[in-house]
């Protein structure tokens, strides 16, 4: 049995599917404002386990069935962490089906062992900058039909930074002394991204270097004073002198005599009033004030408007209801049945009779 809570191996396996199924909805509902910054490939070398037997030194299964039917947990989280305890990732894989060797080296690319549902190298990517270190904790895990067993937990502590090259081969061995497990690591930065920890964007090409930046890969933003596609072109200052002042004046024609040719003649019609007949008004803006004054009127009468239509609505609404409430009324008074005549209690049933059958 597991020494630390069993159940979460046995639940990671049964959800691997769903918890897949799970991060690629998300990732299409935030595709694409939390793009992936880095991409940290393991690659599993080599599983040795020379005892076969799982964290306490006993026999994975039955004394007819002694092999351990081993599956692992791969969780990636912060560096130094206990081996005693597998929470707190940041991202995991659980490896699907099983397989019975001591001794197993597994191929560089492709299906990680024969059924397994993970490839190899094993691929972790993050939208997040990257931390500069990190663990990677591997549970070997014995596959039962009741209840798994623990085999060991390899913990692997580093400190990298990104290449475009996997790493030397490293081997640790188990927090019980029953496996030894080796991996080979890479960093890189997802396309678009640089730096140390991935979080520096690549501008577009040819950005200019001192006057262009980018928050997003192939973005090319200015500074202030540049322009143009690639940031390389000064904006040309505005300049304004105080001693050269300017005056609007409005002139508006009092007389546009345009003189019309006769038919047929070839003389040029003047559709152009001479400079004498235009005078420029004396008063601007009075004209000015006049059309304002026109538009206000305008506006208050709209509104004068719109308020006797408001008001004989609510009029006629209130007509409307009291009509109708003298209908319900009058309907009501003659569904009425006839009052209750307390005198009828008192006559003999022959008078009764007498008095209905006439």
């Amino acid at each position: 049995m597991f020494p630390f809570n069993s159940d979460i191996y046995v639940n990671m396996k049964l959800n691997t599917k769903k918890i897949a199924l799970y991060r690629a909805i998300l990732g299409l509902l935030f595709f694409p404002c939390c793009l992936s910054h880095y991409v940290l490939e393991i690659r599993a070398v080599r599983y040795q386990n020379p005892t076969d037997e799982d964290y306490n030194g006993g026999s994975c299964d039955t004394i007819l069935f002694p092999n351990c039917d081993v599956y692992f947990y791969f969780c990636i989280r912060n560096i130094h962490l206990s081996p005693s305890n597998t929470h707190n990732c940041w991202d995991s894989i659980t490896t699907s089906s099983s397989f019975e060797d001591t001794d197993r080296l597994f191929p560089t690319t492709g299906q990680l062992y024969q059924g397994a549902n993970t490839q190899n190298p094993l691929t972790f990517t993050s939208h997040n900058a990257w931390p500069g270190s990190f663990q990677l904790l591997v549970s070997s895990i014995d596959d039962d039909i009741n209840s798994d067993d623990l085999i060991d937990r390899n913990a692997f502590n580093l400190n990298i930074t990104p290449t475009d090259s996997w790493s030397s081969l490293i081997t640790t061995s188990g927090h019980y002394n029953k496996v030894t497990f080796t991996i080979q690591v890479q960093l890189s930065c997802i396309t678009g991204w640089t730096g140390n920890d991935c979080e520096q964007c690549i501008p577009r090409a040819g950005c200019s270097s001192i006057n262009g930046r980018c928050t997003l890969p192939g973005e090319c933003i200015c500074d202030n004073g540049y322009t143009g596609s690639n940031c390389t072109q000064p904006i040309a200052a505005t300049t304004t002198s105080s001693s050269i002042t300017s005056s609007t004046t409005k002139y508006i024609p009092s007389n546009t005599n345009i003189a019309t040719p006769t038919p047929f003649s070839s003389a040029a019609a003047t559709i152009f009033p001479s400079s004498s007949t235009l005078t420029p008004s004396t008063n601007p803006q009075s004209d000015e004030s006049n059309v304002v004054t026109i538009a206000g009127g305008a506006a208050a009468c709209g509104v004068v408007i719109l308020l006797i239509i408001v008001l004989v609505i609510i009029v006629s609404y209130c007509v409307i209801k009291s009509k109708n409430k003298e209908k319900m009324k009058e309907a009501q008074r003659n569904e009425m049945p006839e009052p209750f005549n307390k005198n009828l209690m008192y006559m003999s049933p022959e008078v009764l009779d007498d008095k209905y059958t006439k």
